[in-house]
């Protein structure tokens, strides 16, 4: 089969003024003894960089989009951006909806910076598994490159599932729903656990090896490609995920088969061998002892 792997898709967002409001905020509780201009401008083109980088399939966009998390949850700590306190409107589209001529794209806008971090972590996730898929999965460091990925957007998804209800206060979009991300999640991990079945094949690794990692990547598909087909979601899905989920799942059982096939016929082929070794030995005429020679005395 074709090293073909399933990319997340981006959510896409505007352009925000984050600097005018916060600075009004900081002047306000400080007093006007600092000068925070100069550090705000600096954090509004952050964010603008990091919106920019969604369309930049390399690492170095996603220590962009990493640095903006980490410096708005640092702000976050400090300035309040709620509802109700310094209110920025923050608006994001559905990963996954194309919309349509009548209906524009699902989208949720809220004031809050929580919710600005979900949708930051789930699009760190997204072009994770984006740089993943164009890793050259023929040579060992793309296998390393792509598994690693896939492993980090499978932990980010999780992470997510896990605490977005406590973060937005009202339902999101199907995209970063609990059932949506644990999808992902799973989905993720197997990709990650079928590049770990083609590293141990480039290894030659033994055949008991290579079965079990084979097993374990296709029980990980077998769970995604039962979450795809949960009836509330299947019809969310881009085209062609199922069947190719399913093709995956079936191949990595067959693999896992036949490997678990070549192992036992290693070990029978060894066992036969090592018979017929003791059974030459025992079949081998024994050496016979020389014949002691026998002094007779003339009569």
């Amino acid at each position: 089969m074709a090293t073909v792997f399933l990319s997340i898709p981006s959510k896409q967002t505007g352009e925000v003024n984050l600097a005018k409001p916060l600075k009004q905020f900081v002047q306000d509780t400080y007093g006007a003894s600092g000068d925070f201009t100069t550090q705000l401008e600096d954090f509004n083109r952050l964010r603008a960089s990091a919106v920019s980088k969604f369309v930049d399939k390399h690492e170095a966009a996603l220590e962009v989009l990493y640095r903006y998390h980490d410096q708005l949850a640092a702000v976050e700590g400090k300035i309040p951006i709620t509802e109700n306190a310094n209110r920025i409107n923050f608006k994001w589209m559905d990963a996954f909806d194309k919309g349509n001529f009548f209906v524009g794209k699902l989208h949720l806008t809220l004031s809050s910076a929580a919710y600005e971090r979900v949708c930051l972590l789930f699009n760190i996730a997204a072009l994770s598994s984006q740089i993943a898929e164009i890793q050259n999965f023929d040579t060992e460091e793309g296998l390393k490159m792509g598994a690693k990925l896939f492993q980090q957007a499978a932990g980010i998804f999780d992470h997510l599932k896990t605490c977005v209800i406590g973060l937005i206060n009202q339902e999101p979009t199907p995209d970063i729903a609990p059932e949506t991300l644990g999808t992902l999640s799973v989905l993720m991990l197997a990709q990650a656990q079928e590049a770990f079945f083609r590293k141990t094949v480039r290894d030659t690794m033994r055949d008991a090896v290579v079965a079990k990692v084979a097993n374990q990547a296709q029980d990980f598909y077998a769970d995604a490609l039962r979450l795809i087909q949960v009836d509330s979601m299947k019809d969310y899905w881009p085209k062609g995920w199922v069947s190719l989920v399913a093709g995956k799942q079936a191949y990595l059982h067959a693999m896992a088969e036949f490997y678990r096939s070549s192992n036992t016929t290693s070990r029978r082929h060894s066992t036969i061998s090592s018979s017929n070794r003791r059974l030459r030995s025992h079949l081998k005429a024994p050496r016979v002892p020389p014949t002691l020679a026998t002094t007779h005395t003339s009569p």
